[in-house]
């Protein structure tokens, strides 16, 4: 038995493997188990009404963007309505609450960017839903920031602006990742 990959000046290696057998056989045949547990726990691909793109099961574009605004919508009131009540309130300086903002604005710019490049990709029903999602994101942003400007001391304000600002970069994600897998 000669291997390349066992040194030639290590003769007591060479010996101990000069003893080992050839071959040998399994005690038994252990495929037709492998093949029966894998197929078996094989998972089954559901039919798919209308065919989908790339093989992948598409949710309509309309239903998808619906369902953001509800989750913004939902998701703003949730924390509009939990927010701690009867309690001190101790509030940042209105400096770092502007820089937190300022981020968010940086974000939301660079991802609206990317998703006007984007965008050209889709339907043009499919965008006009996404541009409407957005303007209503955006109108509730501005209600909510006109808000904090009435209460600038409010913790609460402070944290539902904060809320809409994360609420937006979310939905421009979403719609930047839908805008890229989008194939016409």
């Amino acid at each position: 038995m000669t291997d390349p990959r066992i040194p030639d000046d290590d003769p007591r290696l060479r010996e101990l493997l000069a003893r080992l057998p050839d071959a040998q056989e399994p005690a038994r045949d252990l495929w037709p188990e492998i093949h029966a547990r894998v197929e078996a726990e094989r998972v089954q691909e559901l039919p798919v009404a209308g065919g989908a793109r790339r093989g992948r099961r598409m949710i309509p574009l309309r239903f998808a963007a619906a369902a953001a605004i509800v989750l913004v919508a939902g998701t703003a009131t949730l924390t509009w309505w939990s927010r701690p009540t009867g309690f001190p309130v101790v509030t940042d300086s209105m400096a770092t609450a502007t820089y937190s903002f300022a981020s968010y604005e940086r974000s939301a710019e660079e991802l609206s960017t990317l998703l006007a490049q984007r965008s050209a990709k889709l339907d043009p029903a499919t965008r006009e839903v996404l541009e409407r999602s957005l303007r209503t994101i955006e109108e509730a942003l501005a209600e909510a920031r006109a808000a904090l400007a009435r209460e600038p001391a409010s913790a609460e304000m402070r944290a539902f602006v904060e809320a809409a600002w994360r609420q937006k970069l979310d939905f421009l994600r979403r719609a930047n990742d839908v805008a890229a897998t989008w194939v016409l």
